[in-house]
C-alpha cells in the first residue's frame, strides 16, 4: 500500500487488542489489508511521548534523520476504540471536514508542538472531487490519427489520476494494420512500473493482448484491424483478477487470476498511440507504435457492465459516455504530438431495427478482395445464444476457388460458438467447428441465386437450399449443441480470430444482398416465400439486413441490386378432360397417350399426375418416357408404382422404395435440375424422396416426344413389360422446378387445382392424342369436392370403419402432408377381437426410416416405434372385443413416451430418440405395416377390427385434454396433424363403413338413474374371463374409502380371488388390491399389505368397507357396517398414482389387462361406491343397514357404470313385487300385536327360488325392533345343508358388559356353535346346546350344565361383565350357574361378524359343516349391560313381546343374511307356567351400594398371613396366589366377621370364593346388632352344594325391606374345616 507517489491519500489504522490483536489498513477508505496476532491480549500503555514524522529511540529522544518520513500531513487524529467502515470512508470522502479523536485530536496541535524543521501552509487538498469532464473538450467529435513511421507520435494526458483498483476503458479505433505486432493503442505509467511496461500497455489490433502491473495475459485472439472503426473496452478488477475485452459491444475474450489483489499506483500517466519506457516517457521503439485512427476514449474507476458497454456501440460517436478516471474531453491539443485530429464520422442517427426501412433494402453489395484491401461486412447486432438457425441471402458469383467463405460467425471457443459456410462451388456449413456434408450446391454460375441454409440442434438436422428447392438434407451435425452468442459476425471472409486474421486466399468475391438470419430453422414454405418475394422486405430476428449501414463495411461497393421482381405462371382453360380419368391396359393392345407439344432443350422440369393402381408386381412400368434424338434408352422415364425410379437423360437413378399401388388415388411429381444434378418425387404433395448428382449439368434435348403409359425405345416400339395398367389424370409438365408448396396445393384436392404446365398442359391434350386409352367420368373430379378442414364436418364423423386384410389389403390412407414432430400425440377408438401379436395399427414412415418413423403394433400388448427405435411394451391388451379409446404420445425432449388406454397412462418411459425430430413429407396408413413408403403391404400384418375417430396432434396433450378427448363421444375431435373430418371415401381401400356405436351420451354423475341402480352383477369367469371396466380417471390419492356389497360364489381359488383392483402403469406407485375372500387382503403399491380376519363367505351377501389414510397409514376394513379391522403405517405419508386402470372382477397385471382366470371373482357384486375421504364410521354402518340405497362416490360411484363397461358379465335386472316383511299366524300371536307389513322391494326377473335369495339386499333393515323382518318367525337350521347359518348387518358396539338371551328348540347332541361373535378373534360364543359354555375373548367359560337339547323351547341367557370377570348363566328364568375371572378388564371389540348356527375362523369366515348348529332359534338379543335377574325372568315368561337389545336385536336379522336357513313359525308359549324360587324372583333396589369398605373386619384364626381384610380389599381374584384370599385354621365353626359401625339395611351379601375350594358348604351368613353373630337373623338359607355354581355366590337377605343390622357374619356350621373368602362385598344402604 504505497503512499509516496505525490498524491494526496487519507489512511487509517486500527487495531484491536480483544479481537486476536486484529489490525487493519485503509487507504482514501477502502480497506486494503488485514491480518491478526499483533499483541493480542495487551494494551497499550499511555503517558508516553507522541511524535509525528520519525522514529523515538527512547522517549522522547534517540530521534534520526535515517528514520524521518519526508511528506505532507493533516488530520492526525487518535482514538481509543474501533472507528467503523462507514465512518472512514466518510472522512475520507469529506476531507475538509474537522474530525477529533479522543485520544489525539488535529484541532489540539499548535505552533508550539512543531520543530523549525516542519513548515506550515494552508491545506491544497480538493474538497470535492472534480466532476468529469464530459462536453466541451478539445477533440469532441474529433479522432486522432497516429502515423509513427517518421517521427513518434502520441498524446500525453496531463491530468492526476488515482490508484486504481479496477476500471474500465472503452475507445473507437481503426486501423489497417494486420500485421501481428506489439502496436500499442495505449499505456499508463506509474512510479516503481516496470521500464517499457508499465501498470497498463493494450497492444496488437491484429490478436488484443493487454499487460497489467508488468504481467501480461494471454493473447486474446481478439482482432479490430482490417480497416473498420471498432468499439473496443477493456476491463479489469483486482479483486479476482479477471480482465476482459469487449469488441462491438460483445464479450470476445476474458481472463482470470490475472495481477489478483494488486493496485496500480496513481501519479502516473496516461499515453495515447505509445508504449512507454517510464513516467511520461515514450518507448522508443516503433515497433511499438499505434498505427491508425483512435476517438472517444474514456477511462472509469469501475467495472462497467455488459448493457452498459452495449449503449456505446449502438451510434459510433453519440454516446460513448464520460469516464471518472480519464474522459475524451481531458485531452488537449498540448496532449498532441505529432498527432493529426481531423473531424469523426459520428453517425448518431439510431440504427434502423424495422423491416424495409434501412440503407441497402434496395441495394447490393460488391464485394472484392484484393491482395492489398479486405472486403468483408461486419454485423454489429449481438448474436444470441442459438439452437437452431436459418441464413439467407441472394448471391451472383463468378468466384470459382473453393477455399472462399461466405460468411463465418465465432466466438472465443470456435468449438461451441461458430458457424461457417464455405466453398462457393459445393456450398458446406460448419456448426461449433464441426462440418456438415458439402451440399453440391453451386452459388458462382454469375447469375443470381437464393440460398438458405438450416440447422436445428434437435437432430443435429441441416438443409441446404438454392431458389427456395431443398437440395440438400442430413442429420447429426452438433446434435443438441448450442451455438454460444456474443461472438463476431462477418459477411465476405474467414475469422482466424474473433474479427480478424483475415486472408485474401478466403475472401468471397460476389455481390449480395437480402443477408438475413434467424434463430429458427425456418420451413420450406417460408423459403419460399423469401424467394417468390425478392422485391419484398422480410428479415431475420438475429441479424436483419435493414440493419446495415455505411459503416459495416470495408472496401465495399454499393449499388442497386436489379432482381426480377416477380415470375409468372401459365393459366390453362378447360380441356376434352377436364374431369375425367385415363385408363390403362395393355393385355391386349398397346394403350398409351402421345402428347403433341413440340419440346425445347430442358434444363429442368417438373412433371405432376393423378394414378390409381393395383399392381404390386414391382415390375418396371412406365407411367410416362421422353424420348429425344441421340438417347438411347431415352431422356426421362417414370416408371414402377411399387418403388418409383426415374432415368434422366440415359442415366438410371437409384429406386425411391415409394409405392403408390394398393388401389388408392396418388398425387405424385417428379422433379430435375441440372444444375446439382437433384432429382425428387413427391408423392401426395410430400418430398419423399431426393438424390443428387444425376446427369448434373446434362441437358435434355428437344425435339423429342413424350408418351404417357409406355416406355419408348429408339426403334419407336413398346414393351408390354413396360406398359403401365392403372388409371391416371391430370398429367402436366412445366420447364422448372416447383416449388414444394405449389406441389402440395395441387395434391390437396384431386381434380380440383392441378395446374397447369408450361411443356405440358392437361388440358391441351386431345382425344385424337388417345391411343386404345379408356377414358371414364370421375364423379369425384368433374365435383372438384374439396377435403373438409372444418373439424366435425366429415364424411366419417358418425361412422367407424371396418378393417379387414385377411383376403385383401384393407387400409386407409392420409393425403395431407405430415410436417416434422418434436413430439406428438396419436389417439383413436378401436375395437378388435384379433390374437395375432404381429398386427399393426398404424405406421408412419419416409424413406429412412430412422429419420422419420412411428408404428404402433401388437393388438395383445401394444409397442410402439419412433425413428425405428421400439419403446418397451405397454403390457395393455386392446383385444377384448370392447370399444377402447387409445392414445400415444412421444417427445423428443427426453424421448418420454406414453401409452393410453381409456384415458388411463397404461406404462411411460424416456430415452426412445431424445433431442431427434420425426421426418415430415412420409406416408401414413391405418390398418396396416409398411416395408416401404406407402408400401410393402403384408397381410398378415394387416389390423383386423373396427376404428374411428383418429387424429394426430403435434403436441403431448395434458392429462386433461385426453380425457377430454375420449370422453366426447360421438363429438368433432380434431388433431392439427391428422384430423377425422379430413378422411372420405377416397382415402379408403377395402374398408367397409358402419354406423358408430361407440358410447356417445356423456355420463353424468348421479346417485340415481343409472342402468344399474337396483341390479346386481353377476361375474362368472368359468368359460371366459369376467370383468367390468370402471371408466373413470382417479386423481392421485392420499386417502379413499371404498363400499360394496358382494356374494361370492364357489371357487377353486378363493385365496386369489380378487374383486377389486386398480392399477397405474407403476405398480409400485400406484395400485390397489382387494384378494381373498377367506380372510380379505388389501394391497397398496404391490408392496404395502394388511390381511385382516375378514372373510365373505359363499352363498350370502356381504357389505365391505376400504379405507385407507396416508397420514399416518391407517387402515379401517368394515364388513356389514362393523369395524373388523384396523392398522397403522401402511403406505404412510405416501400417495397413490392417479390415472389408472379399475377393473371389478379380477386382478390386472398391467393397466386394463393380464386378466386371469386364478384371480377371478366368481359371484355377484353391486353398489360399489368410492370416495376421496375416509368415510366415519356411523356412516358406513347406515350404508351396510341401507341395502340397495347406498350413499354417491366422489370419486367412483355405482349410478356410473352402463353396459358398454362390462365383459362376459351378467346383470340381474330387478323388477318390483310387494312382499310381505311378516307372515305369521295372527290368531297364535295375538297377545303380540303385531301387523303385517307390506314393502316394494326390487326383485329379478328369475325364479322364485332365486327371486328369494337376491331381493332383500334392497330390503332395508328395519332400526323399530317392534317390526323386524322375522318377529314371531324362527329361523331352522339343520345338518343336512353342506353350511347353513345367519349373519347379522349391524355394527355391533364395544362392550364391557353385556347380557345376551334368545330362544332355542333343539335335539343337537353334537359339539356345535349356536352364535359366535368374531372381530379379529373370538369375541363371544356359546356352545354346545347339551351343556351351554360361554366364551368371552377367546377364552371360555366353566359350562353351566344347562342342557337344552331337549326338543323344547328354551329361553337361554349368559352375562359378563369385565368387572372382576363375573359371568352367569340363565335357563328359563332362572339363574343357574354364575362364577368370576373370565377376562376381568377386558372389553369386547365392536366391528365384528355376528353368524347364529356356525363357527368362525375369522370375521364371517365359515368354518365346516361339521359345527352346523341344528334346531331353531328366535328373539335373539344382546344388551351392554348386565340384566337384573328378574327382567330376564320377564323376558322368560313372555315369548310373544318383541325385545330389544341395544347391541343387537332380532329385528336386525334380513332374509339378506340366511344361508340354508329357513323360517318357520315357533309355537313359543306366550305366558310360560314355571315356578322360580325366590333367590332367582327377588332384585333389590338399584341404589344400593358396597358397605363392606367402611367395615372393621376380622376372623376366628389366620394362617400364614391371610388375614380378614383381603375380602374387603375390592380384588375378586380366585386363586390363592394372588395374595387377595382370606384363610383360617383348620378348626371347628370358623368364622369371618365384618363390623359397620352402626346399624345399617343389608340386602344381600355377594361372596367370591377361591377356585375350586367347597370351604363355603354349610356356610350362614347372618346379619343383627348382637356381637354374638350366631344370635343375628339368618340371610337366606344355609348355603349347599347344590346351590354353588362357580365360584360367585349370590345371598339374598331381603330384597324388599333388608335387614336392620351393624354386625355380618359368615361362618361354618357344625364340622371342622377352613374358612376361605376372597371377596365378601355387602350391599345396603347406612
Amino acid at each position: 500500500m504505497a503512499v509516496n507517489y505525490g498524491l494526496w491519500h487519507h489512511l487509517c489504522i486500527t487495531w484491536d487488542s480483544a479481537d486476536s490483536g486484529r489490525y487493519k489498513y485503509y487507504k482514501d477508505g477502502n480497506l486494503k489489508y488485514t491480518s491478526h496476532n499483533l499483541k493480542s491480549g495487551q494494551t497499550i500503555l499511555g503517558g508516553g511521548t507522541l511524535f509525528i514524522g520519525t522514529w523515538q529511540a527512547s522517549v522522547g529522544g534517540g530521534l534520526s534523520k535515517s528514520y524521518s518520513f519526508n511528506h505532507e500531513v493533516t488530520g492526525f487524529n487518535i482514538w481509543t476504540e474501533l472507528i467503523e467502515e462507514e465512518e472512514i470512508t466518510e472522512m475520507a470522502l469529506k476531507p475538509c471536514d474537522i474530525v477529533c479523536g479522543n485520544a489525539v485530536s488535529w484541532p489540539f496541535f499548535r505552533t508550539s508542538d512543531i520543530t523549525s524543521a516542519v513548515t506550515v501552509a494552508a491545506s491544497d487538498i480538493v474538497c470535492v472531487p472534480e466532476e468529469p469532464k464530459c462536453s466541451d473538450g478539445s477533440f469532441e467529435d474529433k479522432m486522432m490519427t497516429f502515423d509513427s513511421t517518421s517521427e513518434y507520435t502520441y498524446a500525453l494526458l496531463d491530468k492526476d489520476i488515482r490508484d486504481i483498483w479496477s476500471f474500465t476503458s472503452c475507445w473507437w479505433m481503426r486501423t489497417k494494420d494486420t500485421r501481428s505486432t506489439y502496436h500499442t493503442m495505449w499505456s499508463y505509467f506509474a512510479m516503481g512500473d516496470s521500464a517499457n511496461v508499465g501498470s497498463i500497455a493494450v497492444e496488437n489490433p491484429y490478436t488484443m493482448r493487454v499487460s497489467i502491473k508488468n504481467q501480461w495475459g494471454s493473447s486474446s485472439g481478439v482482432a479490430v484491424n482490417y480497416n473498420m472503426w471498432h468499439h473496443v473496452c477493456i476491463t479489469w478488477t483486482s479483486e479476482t483478477g479477471t480482465y476482459e475485452i469487449y469488441r462491438d459491444g460483445g464479450l470476445a475474450y476474458t481472463q482470470t487470476g490475472y495481477s489478483k489483489d494488486k493496485i496500480l499506483r496513481g501519479g502516473g500517466k496516461l499515453m495515447l498511440g505509445q508504449r512507454q519506457t517510464k513516467v511520461g516517457e515514450v518507448y522508443k521503439n516503433k515497433a511499438y507504435s499505434y498505427y491508425g485512427d483512435l476517438s472517444d476514449f474514456n477511462m472509469w474507476d469501475s467495472v462497467l457492465q455488459s448493457d452498459k458497454i452495449k449503449t456505446f456501440v449502438a451510434n459510433r460517436g453519440c454516446d460513448n459516455g464520460c469516464g471518472d478516471i480519464v474522459s475524451w474531453m481531458d485531452f488537449t491539443t498540448d496532449s498532441l504530438t505529432d498527432v493529426d485530429v481531423t473531424e469523426a464520422v459520428a453517425i448518431c442517427k439510431d440504427r434502423v431495427t424495422e423491416c424495409g426501412k434501412g440503407s441497402f433494402d434496395d441495394m447490393k453489395w460488391t464485394l472484392q478482395t484484393t491482395s492489398s484491401e479486405f472486403s468483408y461486412a461486419a454485423v454489429r447486432q449481438e448474436i444470441p445464444t442459438m439452437t437452431a438457425m436459418t441464413v439467407c441471402m441472394w448471391i451472383k458469383s463468378t468466384d470459382k476457388t473453393s477455399t472462399r467463405y461466405l460468411y463465418t460467425y465465432r466466438t472465443s471457443n470456435i468449438n461451441t460458438g461458430s458457424i461457417y459456410l464455405y466453398n462457393p462451388n459445393s456450398v458446406q456449413l460448419y456448426i461449433d467447428n464441426a462440418a456438415g456434408t458439402a451440399s453440391g450446391v453451386a452459388v458462382n454460375y454469375g447469375i443470381w441465386s437464393h440460398v438458405c441454409q438450416t440447422w436445428d440442434q434437435n437432430g443435429g438436422t441441416y438443409k441446404y437450399y438454392k431458389d427456395a428447392r431443398l437440395r440438400y438434407t442430413n442429420k447429426n451435425l452438433r446434435t443438441n449443441y448450442e451455438i454460444k452468442g456474443g461472438g463476431t459476425f462477418v459477411i465476405g471472409q474467414w475469422q482466424g480470430s474473433i474479427g480478424g486474421k483475415f486472408s485474401t486466399s478466403y475472401g468471397f468475391n460476389a455481390e449480395i444482398t437480402k443477408f438475413n438470419m434467424w434463430s429458427e430453422a425456418l420451413e420450406d414454405t417460408d423459403i419460399e416465400t423469401l424467394f417468390l418475394e425478392p422485391c419484398g422486405y422480410i428479415c431475420g430476428d438475429v441479424i436483419l439486413w435493414s440493419y446495415f449501414r455505411v459503416d459495416d463495411l470495408a472496401s465495399v461497393e454499393v449499388e442497386e441490386h436489379g432482381l426480377q421482381c416477380e415470375k409468372e405462371r401459365k393459366v390453362c382453360n378447360k380441356g376434352d378432360f377436364t374431369g375425367r380419368t385415363w385408363s390403362f391396359d395393355s393385355s391386349a393392345e398397346f394403350t398409351y397417350v402421345t402428347v403433341p407439344e413440340e419440346f425445347h432443350d430442358i434444363w429442368k422440369f417438373t412433371a405432376c399426375w393423378w394414378m390409381r393402381t393395383n399392381d404390386v408386381s414391382g415390375a418396371a412400368r412406365a407411367m410416362f418416357s421422353y424420348f429425344a434424338p441421340g438417347d438411347n434408352y431415352g431422356s426421362i422415364i417414370a416408371e414402377n408404382p411399387k418403388s418409383l425410379r426415374a432415368m434422366i437423360k440415359n442415366g438410371w437413378a437409384t429406386a425411391s422404395g415409394v409405392t403408390v399401388t394398393y388401389g388408392l388415388w396418388h398425387h405424385v411429381c417428379l422433379t430435375w435440375n441440372s444444375d446439382g444434378g437433384q432429382h425428387d418425387w413427391f408423392k401426395d404433395g410430400s418430398r419423399v424422396f431426393t438424390q443428387q448428382k444425376l446427369m448434373a449439368d446434362k441437358m435434355l434435348k428437344g425435339g423429342g416426344k413424350l408418351v404417357i403409359g409406355q416406355r419408348q425405345t429408339r426403334s419407336g416400339t413398346f414393351n408390354r413389360a413396360y406398359s403401365y395398367i392403372g388409371d391416371m389424370a391430370d398429367f402436366n409438365m412445366w420447364d422448372d422446378v416447383l416449388f414444394s408448396s405449389e406441389i402440395a396445393d395441387i395434391s390437396l384436392d384431386r381434380g380440383c387445382n392441378n395446374g397447369c404446365g408450361e411443356l405440358v398442359a392437361w388440358t391441351d391434350i386431345k382425344e385424337k392424342d388417345l391411343e386404345e386409352v379408356t377414358v371414364k367420368e370421375d364423379h369425384r373430379l368433374s365435383g372438384c369436392s374439396p377435403r373438409e378442414f372444418k373439424c366435425g364436418t366429415g364424411e366419417f364423423e358418425n361412422q367407424i370403419w371396418k378393417l379387414d386384410s385377411t383376403t385383401d389389403f384393407s387400409h386407409a390412407y392420409y393425403y395431407e402432408p405430415i410436417p416434422q414432430l418434436e413430439s406428438f400425440t396419436a389417439c383413436w377408438w378401436m375395437r378388435t377381437t384379433q390374437t395375432s401379436s404381429s398386427t399393426y395399427i398404424f405406421t408412419y414412415r419416409v424413406p429412412n426410416i430412422n429419420d422419420g418413423d412411428i408404428t404402433v403394433y401388437n393388438v395383445n400388448n401394444v409397442r410402439m416405434k419412433v425413428n425405428n427405435q421400439w419403446g418397451t411394451n405397454s403390457g395393455t391388451n386392446v383385444n377384448t372385443g370392447r370399444w377402447h379409446h387409445i392414445c400415444v404420445t412421444w417427445d423428443n425432449e427426453d424421448g418420454k413416451y406414453q401409452y393410453i388406454k381409456d384415458t388411463n397412462i397404461a406404462y411411460e418411459h424416456t430415452n426412445v430418440k431424445k433431442g431427434q425430430v420425426i421426418d415430415g413429407g412420409g406416408s401414413l396408413i391405418i390398418g396396416h405395416y409398411q416395408g416401404s413408403v406407402g408400401g410393402g403391404l403384408t397381410k398378415a400384418y394387416g389390423y383386423v377390427g373396427d376404428i374411428t375417430k383418429f387424429n394426430i396432434w403435434s403436441s403431448v396433450l395434458a392429462k386433461e385434454e385426453l380425457q377430454g378427448v375420449a370422453a366426447t363421444g360421438c363429438d368433432a375431435v380434431c388433431g392439427d396433424v391428422v384430423w377425422w373430418s379430413y378422411f372420405r371415401l377416397d382415402d379408403l381401400s377395402v374398408i367397409k363403413v358402419d354406423d358408430f356405436d361407440v358410447e356417445c351420451a356423456a355420463r353424468i354423475k348421479t346417485c340415481s338413474g343409472g342402468e344399474y341402480d337396483n341390479d346386481t352383477m353377476v361375474f362368472d369367469s368359468t368359460n371366459d374371463v369376467s370383468y367390468a371396466v370402471v371408466p373413470i380417471v382417479l386423481p392421485v390419492l392420499e386417502k379413499f374409502t371404498m363400499c360394496w356389497w358382494m356374494r361370492p360364489e364357489p371357487t377353486s381359488h378363493p385365496t386369489t380371488s380378487t374383486p377389486i383392483s386398480y392399477r397405474t402403469y407403476s405398480n409400485t406407485e400406484g395400485s390397489i388390491y382387494i384378494r381373498n375372500q377367506n380372510a380379505m387382503r388389501l394391497t397398496l403399491n404391490n408392496g404395502y399389505n394388511t390381511d385382516s380376519k375378514i372373510a365373505t363367505p359363499d352363498g350370502i351377501w356381504t357389505h365391505i368397507c376400504t379405507a385407507w389414510n396416508s397420514n399416518g397409514g391407517v387402515v379401517r376394513m368394515y364388513r356389514n357396517g362393523g369395524l373388523s379391522h384396523s392398522v397403522i403405517n401402511i403406505l404412510s405419508d405416501k400417495t397413490i398414482r392417479g390415472d389408472g386402470s379399475f377393473i371389478l372382477g379380477n386382478t390386472q397385471t398391467n393397466v386394463g389387462g393380464g386378466l386371469s382366470k386364478s384371480y377371478a371373482y366368481q359371484g355377484r357384486l353391486t353398489q360399489f361406491n368410492m370416495w376421496s375421504g375416509v368415510l366415519e364410521g356411523d356412516t358406513v354402518e347406515k350404508m351396510s343397514r341401507s341395502g340397495c340405497i347406498n350413499d354417491c362416490g366422489d370419486l367412483i360411484w355405482w349410478s356410473y357404470l352402463r353396459e358398454d363397461d362390462l365383459t362376459n358379465v351378467a346383470v340381474e335386472r330387478y323388477k318390483t313385487k310387494q312382499v310381505t316383511g311378516m307372515d305369521f299366524d295372527s290368531e297364535l300371536y295375538s297377545k303380540c300385536k303385531q301387523k303385517p307389513t307390506v314393502i316394494n322391494v326390487p326383485v329379478p326377473d328369475m325364479s322364485d327360488d332365486e327371486s328369494e335369495r337376491h331381493y332383500v339386499l334392497c330390503t332395508d333393515i328395519n332400526d323399530d325392533c317392534e317390526n323386524g323382518e322375522f318377529v314371531g318367525k324362527a329361523m331352522s337350521f339343520t345338518k343336512d345343508h353342506e353350511i347353513t347359518y345367519a349373519t347379522v348387518y349391524k355394527n355391533i358396539p364395544e362392550m364391557s358388559k353385556l347380557t345376551v338371551c334368545w330362544w332355542m328348540k333343539s335335539t343337537d347332541t353334537t359339539a356345535s356353535y349356536i352364535f359366535t361373535y368374531f372381530t379379529t378373534k373370538r369375541a363371544l360364543e356359546a356352545y354346545n346346546p347339551a351343556n351351554l359354555q360361554l366364551l368371552v375373548d377367546g377364552v371360555f367359560a366353566t359350562a353351566g350344565g344347562n342342557a337344552y337339547n331337549t326338543g323344547g323351547w328354551h329361553h337361554a341367557c349368559m352375562t359378563w361383565d369385565n368387572d372382576g370377570g363375573t359371568y352367569q348363566y340363565f335357563a328359563d328364568g332362572r339363574k343357574t350357574f354364575s362364577s368370576l375371572n373370565l377376562r376381568p378388564g377386558t372389553t369386547i371389540e365392536g366391528g365384528g361378524s355376528f353368524v347364529l348356527g356356525q363357527y368362525q375362523g375369522s370375521a364371517g369366515g365359515i368354518a365346516s359343516k361339521i359345527y352346523n348348529y341344528e334346531g331353531d332359534i328366535t328373539q335373539v338379543n344382546i344388551w351392554r349391560s348386565v340384566l337384573a335377574a328378574k327382567d330376564i325372568q320377564a323376558h322368560a315368561l313372555d315369548g310373544c313381546s318383541p325385545l330389544c337389545g341395544d347391541a343387537l336385536s332380532w329385528s336386525d336379522f334380513t332374509s339378506r343374511g340366511l344361508k340354508g336357513v329357513s323360517l318357520n313359525q315357533p309355537s313359543i308359549p306366550c305366558v310360560m307356567d314355571m315356578s322360580l324360587p325366590d333367590s332367582g324372583l327377588c332384585e333389590v333396589p338399584s341404589t344400593l351400594v358396597n358397605l363392606a369398605s367402611i367395615a372393621v373386619v376380622s376372623q376366628s384364626s389366620t394362617r400364614r398371613g391371610k388375614n380378614a381384610t383381603r375380602a374387603v380389599d375390592g380384588n375378586r381374584d380366585i386363586y390363592i396366589g394372588g395374595r387377595s384370599c382370606t384363610q383360617t385354621a383348620f378348626e371347628f365353626e370358623p368364622w369371618w366377621l365384618a363390623d359397620l359401625g352402626k346399624t345399617a339395611k343389608v340386602y344381600k351379601v355377594d361372596v367370591t370364593k377361591r377356585k375350586d375350594s367347597r370351604s363355603l358348604e354349610n356356610a350362614e351368613v347372618r346379619v343383627g346388632n348382637n356381637l354374638d353373630f350366631k344370635k343375628n337373623a339368618l340371610c337366606g338359607s344355609r348355603v349347599s352344594a347344590s346351590s354353588i355354581h362357580g365360584e360367585a355366590i349370590e345371598i339374598m337377605c331381603d330384597c324388599s325391606n333388608g335387614v336392620d343390622g351393624q354386625y355380618i357374619s359368615i361362618h361354618i356350621t357344625g364340622e371342622e374345616t377352613i374358612l376361605s373368602l376372597c371377596e365378601v362385598e355387602i350391599f345396603g344402604s347406612v
